[in-house]
């Protein structure tokens, strides 16, 4: 076990080992990301406040997104470039994500060490870091120039705050104003990265620790009233100037459709039953998810351990409903730390569930609460404290984990390195190929430790597994599959060929927003409509057509390169 003032430089080193390779060579992906660091770039160039308050791809302003990771993303890549867009790369909108995903992975491990206090608090936390760090979703979302990671950051820190009241409160220690301060800074800066999400998750949180233990009192430490005041000037400013560019009813609008509409009705189509991110989790959340089950209803068990007497039966029939309801609500007595987690998460899980537009990030931030629950779990496992864990229904779901694994670090790179065909330098080949060697490896010594009942060997050892494969598919084999990219390459071919950069540029039936990015913004994007008159207009243009379009305009064009 490494030493406490060890472990924060380890995170740091895990976090540079797995976030880095591919961030740099990894191709513009479509959409979100290349929207996000189309409107960045954008505002770097615009070198007005007007740019700097209304996010822009190319003509259409961007405000269903608030704009932290606008200005985050503009402002790295002014660093890196002294403000010349000209010079930039998409990695330097990426890297915010990179460093926020290390920021929240710290953050974790102090979460843990504050909430586990004892001999194992260090391991504890940072084991739940260490999960989380290389969690397929949250891997991924690092090397993403999207807002998720920020988002992440934001809630983190305010959870951090408010399990810090929390704890304090439950202790009987006075709560020092500057921990109610920070909760609020959090959020604000949450709202002002993705709108009601973080406020949303902290009152939820809030709203189950008051009901279950039915102390509602605690809430004054938090100092609402300045909260508020804080939350305003952070986030108002910025809603002023949006309203005096495009209206007060517009931006209601837009803030309306963005999060009420997307809560009733499926957005862009991406719909997904209640269930859905249940599914998902043992494979987003791998290799963390070894026990998150179990690890979820023990830690249940230990929130909630009621010690009151059965109800009266001589109680008239309302006083026995009262007591009733009470039985079932609260107040309840348990661990306060395990109840905090399971407040963190369950509420809000249950919302995101019932929402209609799902994606697969959407619960990242639950997942530090599941990292925690999971690693404290895997600690009681070594010690014999989870029970027997060989029945057949625990050793069904703990083969299950393994073979999750086994697709994340060993099938899906090698479907892509030799199924698909789609890596054509032999160096990238031959980085990945030794990748999934090492991740099976690692894997087939991780079902040894669990078929000796070793279970923190065992996680420990598809922690590596783990790593490996994030670096093998997120880092070496998606980013050098030539298949995946064709935006990409479809850039690559119509500006080799505009070498003067002096033609217009135009896309139809074919229109990713990765061809804006990758052409400085130069190109446009055209609806099958609008194609003959923009040939008209520009008889000197490049227009990159999809294989139907070029036979229907054929006589009026000449082919200079067809992709394959």
């Amino acid at each position: 076990m490494l030493s406490p003032a060890l472990v924060g430089p380890a995170l740091v080193l895990l976090c540079v080992a797995v976030y880095l390779p591919g961030l740099f060579v990894m191709p513009v992906v479509d959409r979100d990301e290349a929207r996000f660091i189309q409107a960045s770039r954008q505002m770097l160039e615009s070198g007005t406040v007007e740019g700097w308050v209304i996010p822009r791809v190319q003509d259409d302003p961007r405000l269903n997104k608030p704009p932290a990771i606008y200005w985050a993303q503009a402002a790295s890549a002014a660093i890196f470039t002294g403000a010349d867009t000209e010079r930039d790369a998409a990695w330097m909108y990426r890297l915010p994500s990179a460093l926020f995903a290390t920021l929240s992975v710290l953050m974790v491990w102090r979460i843990g060490v504050l909430l586990f206090p004892g001999r194992h608090a260090n391991g504890i936390g940072a084991l739940a870091a260490t999960m989380l760090a290389i969690a397929p979703v949250i891997a991924w979302e690092a090397r993403q120039g999207r807002s998720d990671q920020l988002l992440l950051t934001c809630t983190l820190g305010a959870m951090w705050a408010l399990a810090a009241i929390w704890m304090r409160v439950a202790s009987g220690r006075k709560v020092p104003l500057q921990l109610s301060i920070a909760l609020w800074l959090a959020i604000g800066a949450g709202v002002l990265t993705k709108g009601p999400i973080t406020p949303m998750l902290v009152v939820l949180c809030a709203l189950m620790l008051c009901i279950v233990r039915g102390r509602w009192r605690w809430i004054g430490a938090t100092s609402p009233l300045i909260g508020v005041a804080i939350v305003a000037l952070m986030v108002l400013p910025w809603v002023l100037l949006v309203m005096r560019e495009v209206g007060a009813s517009n931006y209601a609008s837009i803030v309306y459709d963005e999060v009420l509409g997307r809560s009733g009705a499926p957005k862009e189509g991406h719909w997904g039953p209640p269930g859905y991110h249940l599914i998902l989790m043992p494979v987003l959340f791998w290799p963390g998810s070894m026990l998150t089950g179990l690890a979820f209803v023990r830690a249940w068990r230990r929130a909630f351990i009621d010690r009151r007497p059965e109800l009266d039966p001589d109680l008239s029939t309302p006083g026995r409903l009262r007591r009733f309801f009470r039985h079932i609500i609260g107040p309840w007595s348990g661990r306060e730390a395990e109840l905090f987690l399971i407040a963190w998460t369950l509420p809000a899980w249950i919302v995101f569930e019932l929402v209609a537009t799902k994606l697969p990030h959407y619960t990242m931030p639950l997942y530090p609460a599941l990292a925690l629950i999971s690693s404290r779990a895997v600690f009681a496992a070594a010690s014999g404290a989870m029970g027997d864990l060989r029945k057949g229904t625990v050793r069904f779901g703990l083969n299950a984990w393994l073979v999750i694994g086994a697709v994340i670090g060993v099938f899906a790179p090698l479907i892509l390195l030799i199924i698909a065909g789609g890596i054509t330098d032999p160096a990238t080949a031959i980085a990945g190929i030794t990748l999934v060697a090492l991740c099976a490896a690692a894997l087939l010594l991780t079902a040894k430790a669990l078929a000796n009942d070793r279970f923190m060997r065992a996680q420990r050892r598809s922690i590596a597994a783990g790593a490996l494969a994030m670096i093998a598919l997120a880092g070496v084999v998606i980013p050098g599959s030539s298949l995946v990219w064709i935006s990409d390459r479809a850039a690559s071919a119509m500006l080799e060929i505009d070498a003067g950069r002096d033609r217009p540029l135009a896309a139809a039936g074919f229109r990713e927003d990765s061809l804006v990015f990758n052409t400085q913004g130069r190109l446009e994007r055209l609806s099958e409509q609008a194609l003959p008159a923009w040939l008209d207009t520009n008889p000197d243009g490049l227009v990159l057509l999809t294989k139907q379009l070029f036979k229907e305009h054929e006589p009026r064009l000449t082919e200079l390169d067809r992709l394959k």
